[in-house]
């Protein structure tokens, strides 16, 4: 039951946090025998809510749908791209003023016969460390999923 204080509508987003490893190249020893990881992020198109915002891939989920297949179709309608999901983390609820969302957090790699992202249905699109994201212009729904993910990655690598 919705509170005065809470958005009675619900939202089901599925969040592709599509990964690459990058090499680090040390300028005293060479190769870096950690790799860096680079995560995909959008920005929100004009005349869209929180337009100019960045974020990660995703979008709502079509009735019956897995996060999965969203997640799927979704980064193939924004920014071109095929994925294959690795995992599928916890879900994480954020509630903003107009809805709640529940997000659907997939960690995500590029099928190796993918092409590279490119803004289709988004303002723009690029490659960032999870060290250089744009905090200030970054969803606030989407920086949990950052914690989430540098945990999921620590394990993964270690």
């Amino acid at each position: 039951m919705a509170t005065s204080n809470s958005p009675a509508k619900v939202v089901d987003v599925a969040v592709a946090l599509i990964c690459k490893q990058v090499a680090n190249m040390s300028s005293t020893s060479g190769m870096d025998p950690f790799p860096r990881h680079e995560i995909l992020i959008t920005k929100r198109k004009a005349n869209t809510p929180y337009e100019g915002y960045w974020e990660f891939p995703g979008g709502k989920l079509d009735p019956g749908e897995s996060p999965e297949g969203c997640a799927r179709r979704e980064c193939m309608e924004e920014v071109g791209v095929s994925i294959r999901v690795l995992s599928v983390l916890d879900e994480v609820v954020h509630t903003y003023e107009h809805a709640t969302v529940r997000l659907f957090p997939c960690v995500c790699a590029l099928e190796p016969d993918s092409p590279e992202p490119r803004a289709i249905e988004v303002a723009d699109c690029r490659w960032c460390a999870l060290d250089d994201l744009p905090w200030e212009a970054f969803l606030p729904a989407n920086v949990r999923l950052v914690t989430a993910l540098h945990r999921y990655l620590t394990r993964a690598c270690a």
